[in-house]
């Protein structure tokens, strides 16, 4: 029974993992790019805050509204602060290429958008909301979504990826954004974003404590990462762009080192430094942190450091061009040509006799 069970369960997530993969896309030169979310959930949120998160890097200001009962559409706690902020104010500072979003306003959707609309920014806000990306999609609101799952059912998740519009985000809660499993069959295959909620100041950076951090949350498959520390994951994300730059030099003079170079080496010694090769190629052609692609250069760097000049027999054969497979077609040939030989020597004889 335990064993029909297991059986089961294996059968079912390899099924997933196949019907994931079959909608996997191509990658882009943005699916390279961190987006750098800012979260915006404390008092007295003004303006200027917002416009200063932008200035430190931030593609997108996470803030929480409310609704007064004329109408109007404040920032969270704006209504008992002295310091009372209406979006419409804040929309218009937002620059070209950036956006907020908008936290709160989930059963006025509607009104969101005509306000956006009115104020010619439907690209400049986005919204959160927990509804079915299925039932968004169906619907006709214009504005990006960011559809939050926290539920625990796989399949329910799948399809939630599945009919999300590629200008949408994916973001997942609870449980499920720490979970590896999750990030295997959903954030490895699709290319609608997905952003992993990391709040706390703490949760933040390249770790060494044995504590999840940017690095980990990005190579599980996160292609956006909220934070409270706007200023320290933008400065990140700055460090992640030069060291792509820097490994995708490196590999390239690699290239072009063996091309001219390799058969003054020993063969391991150089298919070690061409294998790192590959693998720089396959971390420059995803989102990658920041550990990675340091981690690869400086493991390309200290192959090639330690390349072993070829020894007297491997010269020799490297000045023939020998390889294994040259020297069993020689053989062959030199078998053949010895057959043939036979051949006619027999048949000579023979002509001979009949004389």
């Amino acid at each position: 029974m335990k064993k029909t069970f297991f059986t089961i369960i294996t059968t079912l997530i390899l099924a997933l993992s196949f019907i994931c993969t079959a909608f996997a896309a191509e990658g882009n030169e943005d699916d390279f790019q961190l987006l750098v979310i800012s979260h915006r959930g404390g008092p007295d949120v003004s303006v200027e805050d917002v416009e200063s998160d932008f200035e430190k890097g931030a593609d997108m200001v996470s803030l929480s509204v409310l609704r007064t009962e004329s109408g109007e559409f404040l920032l969270e706690n704006s209504a008992w602060s002295s310091r009372i902020t209406s979006l419409p104010e804040v929309i218009a500072v937002i620059p070209d290429g950036k956006c907020i979003i908008v936290d709160g306003a989930r059963e006025f959707r509607d009104e969101i958008e005509k306000l956006a609309d009115s104020l010619n920014a439907s690209e400049k806000v986005v919204l959160r909301t927990e509804e079915s990306t299925k039932d968004l999609q169906a619907e006709s609101l214009s504005l990006r979504t960011i559809s939050v799952y926290s539920g625990g059912i796989v399949f329910s998740a799948e399809q939630r990826i599945k009919y999300a519009k590629p200008s949408n985000l994916i973001q997942f809660q609870s449980k499920n954004y720490f979970n590896p499993f999750y990030q295997f069959v959903f954030t490895k295959h699709f290319t609608v974003p997905v952003i992993a909620p990391m709040y706390d100041k703490d949760l933040c950076g390249q770790r060494t404590d044995g504590v999840v951090g940017w690095d980990e949350m990005i190579e599980r498959g996160y292609s956006g990462i909220e934070t409270s520390n706007v200023e320290g994951l933008a400065d990140y994300r700055e460090q992640m762009n030069a060291q792509r730059s820097s490994l995708e030099n490196y590999k390239t003079e690699c290239e072009a080192f063996v091309s001219r170079q390799g058969k003054m080496y020993s063969s391991a010694s150089i298919k070690k430094l061409s294998d790192l090769i590959t693998k720089a190629e396959k971390k420059l052609g995803k989102l990658s942190s920041l550990g990675e692609l340091q981690t690869c250069e400086a493991e390309m760097k200290n192959a090639r450091e330690k390349l072993s000049p070829s020894k007297g027999r491997d010269t020799t054969l490297g000045a023939w061009n020998i390889t294994p497979g040259k020297i069993i077609a020689s053989v062959l040939c030199a078998a053949g040509l010895i057959g043939f030989e036979v051949f006619l020597i027999k048949k000579r004889k023979k002509k001979g006799e009949n004389k």
